[in-house]
């Protein structure tokens, strides 16, 4: 797997949340992210991230579609936001059309680098996913998973 280790400060996310139930999730988001560009939200939020918070008892978890807001900026009406803590990231490169393909880096960072990297460990249950611009339906469109870490004890 691609990836780089950064340290990041914290910052603010302003977008469209809804929550999601896990086992639904893979096909439940991408219907969300159709209902948001039909919607025309992206006139509000240039959809630079979807971001996944920490799920409840039930499996049910937030996710957002969601950009940077700058200081200073005012909150278009409609939309929420967030803090992004300052962490330590794994940033996992991924190339590919979506959903397909950040589906199966999510996958491969869960099943196979977490358990074996033998380093680190998630330090906060968050993920975030970075797209680029481009067609996200190309075979070579470019985004990013990003999963806060720490070193293990």
């Amino acid at each position: 797997m691609n990836y780089k280790i950064e340290q990041m400060d914290a910052f603010t996310v302003a977008g469209v949340e809804r929550a999601f139930q896990m086992d639904s999730s893979q096909q439940e988001i991408p219907k969300f992210w159709q209902e948001f560009m039909e919607k025309g939200l992206q006139q509000k939020v240039c959809p630079v991230f979807g971001i996944c918070f920490d799920a409840d008892a039930s499996g049910n978890f937030p996710y957002m579609i969601a950009d940077v807001l700058k200081p200073g900026t005012k909150l278009p009406e409609g939309l929420t936001t967030r803090e992004i803590p300052a962490h330590l990231w794994a940033r996992f490169a991924c190339v590919g059309a979506m959903p397909g393909a950040i589906q199966e880096v999510t996958r491969q960072i869960y099943s196979e680098w977490l358990p074996t990297n033998g380093v680190y460990e998630v330090a906060q249950y968050m993920e975030i996913e970075m797209y680029s611009d481009g067609n996200p339906a190309s075979p070579d469109y470019y985004s990013e998973v990003w999963i806060p870490i720490r070193k293990k004890a």
